[in-house]
């Protein structure tokens, strides 16, 4: 029997419990969250090439974890338009998924936690299937560039693997789409057959071409893995002044060349664009409360000055933070 901590197997229970739950066919299912826990909708569509899709367009009010679904596919290609979540205990390793990120992964263990980060809207497409599925689509195919796929044709057992990279905007153009699907049943499965096709084009292409670089599950040993996640928890509890470079790298003991390249390879992102994002999101959800102006914000999360605030903030979420008062009071 599985046993679930109690205050997520609590939080399960009231998702399950709450949640409005559609079978529309026996091929497609639609979630949606409980307003108790926050507000939008997960959506799972078998396709007729024995790929499955998977829709999320989620924003929690409070951290949530959820366990991984173990009954779905092995090998897949996950592609996030906005929001962050991370990936727990996955062959003992995390690893963050964050906007504007496409990946190509395989999980030999799928067993693990995803938790989804609250206050900013998670919107992602996967598309999953069965490595002896991606072997049939790809036999015919011998003059592969990429070592990655050649390995996934030619190997009988694969390990575990993630290549990231980021969305292009052929990719991002498929996903509006597919978000934003125009038909209805009985066209809509084979509309979403031949988007989800696409978008595995187009992701290959990107790795063929090697413009991507390779984030193995496992990088390195799990003491220099502890020491990333010890330096990112330095930056989130010095986020209005954080250590330079040398003093983190000193202070988690590894060399300054090994906290970028790791913090990277984790993160798919540099320590100080890791820490704008926290600023940020943590500045988002201040925001929110409605307990601080715009300046007392901007100061709590490190920034000197409103105006360079305001900029970062309008970069990061598309409008000011004045704009997004407006839209929380609207």
């Amino acid at each position: 029997m599985k046993t679930v901590p109690l205050a997520r197997q609590r939080c399960n229970d009231t998702l399950q419990n709450q949640s409005t739950y559609k079978e529309y066919h026996s091929f497609e299912s639609y979630k949606e969250i409980p307003k108790s826990l926050g507000k939008g909708y997960s959506k799972t569509i078998k396709l007729i090439s024995d790929t499955v899709l998977c829709i999320a367009n989620i924003k929690f009010f409070k951290n949530y974890d959820y366990e991984i679904d173990e009954k779905l596919p092995d090998l897949g290609f996950g592609f996030c338009l906005s929001g962050q979540n991370y990936v727990k205990k996955v062959l003992k390793y995390n690893f963050a998924i964050t906007k504007d990120q496409s990946s190509f992964y395989h999980l030999s263990d799928k067993k693990g936690v995803y938790q989804i980060i609250p206050n900013d809207r998670f919107i992602s497409v996967g598309i999953m299937m069965q490595t002896d599925s991606f072997r049939s689509f790809m036999e015919e195919e011998q003059h592969y560039q990429s070592t990655a796929l050649r390995k996934i044709v030619e190997k009988n057992r694969l390990d575990a693997f993630r290549y990231v990279d980021t969305i292009t905007l052929s990719m991002r153009q498929i996903i509006k789409q597919i978000l934003h699907c125009p038909y209805h049943e009985p066209t809509h499965r084979l509309f979403f057959e031949a988007k989800a096709l696409e978008l595995i084009f187009h992701k290959l292409n990107q790795i063929e071409s090697l413009t991507i670089q390779a984030k193995r599950i496992v990088p390195g040993n799990q003491k220099n893995r502890d020491k990333i996640y010890m330096a990112e928890e330095l930056l989130k509890k010095n986020m209005d002044n954080p250590p330079g470079l040398s003093e983190l790298s000193r202070s988690v003991g590894i060399s300054r060349t090994q906290l970028l390249r790791d913090f990277q390879a984790i993160f798919n992102t540099s320590p100080y664009s890791h820490l704008r994002d926290m600023r940020l999101r943590k500045a988002k959800t201040i925001l929110y409360e409605g307990e601080t102006n715009i300046t007392e914000t901007a100061y709590i999360v490190g920034y000197s000055s409103a105006s360079h605030f305001t900029k970062a903030f309008k970069q990061h979420f598309g409008m000011t933070p004045s704009c997004y008062i407006r839209t929380l009071r609207a």
